[in-house]
């Protein structure tokens, strides 16, 4: 059963982590591998990712970055009211993803920048998939509007082992990669 949790650094009152994981005290632990700070669980509710975001919802005014908030008085109230058994999920606004949030705002992400991610995204894929480096950085090619970067980066994610650079450190993954070519093409 999923649960609704509510992080933050103990004995400080903030920033409160507000998200959902079917074991709230192993996320604690994972969070805690990073976090500069031990860490508590203050509350808990049985709820998936929409009782999540509608908890996100309530508190996008408090909206630090990604599911983090800071502390304030309401939230207090909430996970007393959590603790005590008598909060009631029905009284939350209507769900809201905060990842997409910039200092309680949506952040708009237009075309070019989808497009650039999503190249980014597929290059990331097929050097990992392939033990072959790209030929050219990619971040900033739909920006500068380089478009025969643009093609020689779709070409690379097309065939990494044609048009990419080998990587010395990952001759295991070259070697899967043309292994699984051998077997598209049916010469294995």
């Amino acid at each position: 059963m999923r649960r609704v949790y509510f992080i933050r650094p103990i004995g400080m009152k903030g920033p409160i982590k507000i998200g959902c994981s079917v074991s709230p005290d192993g996320r604690r632990a994972s969070l805690e591998s990073w976090s500069p700070f031990p860490l508590e669980i203050i509350a808990e509710i049985d709820g998936d990712e929409g009782i999540e975001r509608r908890f996100h919802a309530a508190f996008v005014h408090l909206h630090k970055g990604r599911e983090w908030f800071n502390w304030s008085h309401e939230i207090d109230r909430t996970v007393a009211a959590i603790n005590a058994g008598g909060f009631d999920v029905a009284s939350l606004p209507a769900p809201l993803r905060v990842s997409h949030m910039k200092d309680g705002k949506p952040i708009r992400r237009t075309l070019e920048h989808r497009r650039q991610m999503s190249l980014s995204g597929r290059l990331h894929w097929a050097e990992h998939r392939s033990g072959y480096a790209r030929p050219h950085s990619g971040y900033d090619v739909y920006k500068n509007g380089d478009t025969q970067a643009i093609a020689k980066l779709e070409a690379f994610i097309a065939a990494p082992h044609l048009h990419g650079l080998a990587c010395p450190y990952h001759a295991d993954k070259r070697a899967e990669y043309h292994a699984h070519l051998e077997r598209l093409d049916g010469t294995a």
